[in-house]
């Protein structure tokens, strides 16, 4: 499915990247296909991208720089499934999760409340579907880089700011808020 706005042709290490070994349900990415949510300026370290197989299939990766080389994690399903969830799918290991989470609507800008210096800072991207669909995906990490124990390989998450409201992403349209937080 080619979307109205391409990534940009600075984007092409995140398509030759994840044409390497897309999982089997999605297409080979393309510029045409691909929405970058976020990624590294300077370095190619980092990215967040989503890509449609087609107007109801849904892939999203997350690439990261570990140890020298740059491993990949996926996520896919149908675009119900994603909007049906009440929590964010993570993608990557507990040292450097990303966060996504799918509205099934134009939800024009989503905030994050209870949990402004755990997360952040949010990317959004709205898509449109075709047939006056669309959906809007957020992606988001920890705020601060989390810290794992090397003596116990422990991992120690950066704290809620208050444990009994955790944190949600809220848009601004007549959309529920969703748990931004899984643990």
């Amino acid at each position: 499915m080619t979307l109205p706005e391409p990534a940009p042709a600075s984007a092409q290490w995140i398509v030759d990247q994840l044409a390497k070994n897309p999982p089997p349900p999605c297409p080979v990415p393309t510029l045409a296909n691909l929405v970058v949510l976020d990624r590294s300026e300077d370095a190619h370290d980092r990215a967040d991208v989503l890509w449609l197989r087609d107007d109801s299939y849904l892939c999203l990766a997350s690439i990261s720089r570990v140890n020298g080389g740059l491993t990949t994690g996926f996520s896919y399903g149908s675009i119900d499934s994603y909007t049906a969830g009440q929590s964010p799918s993570t993608i990557g290991g507990l040292r450097r999760p990303s966060y996504f989470t799918v509205f099934p609507v134009d939800t024009g800008q989503v905030v994050l409340q209870d949990g402004g210096s755990r997360f952040g800072p949010l990317h959004q991207r709205t898509v449109d579907l075709g047939a006056g669909r669309a959906i809007t995906v957020v992606q988001y990490r920890y705020a601060v880089e989390v810290k794992l124990d090397p003596d116990s390989s422990v991992v120690e998450l950066p704290p809620r700011e208050d444990p009994d409201h955790p944190a949600h992403l809220c848009p601004v349209v007549q959309e529920p808020c969703r748990l931004a937080d899984v643990y």
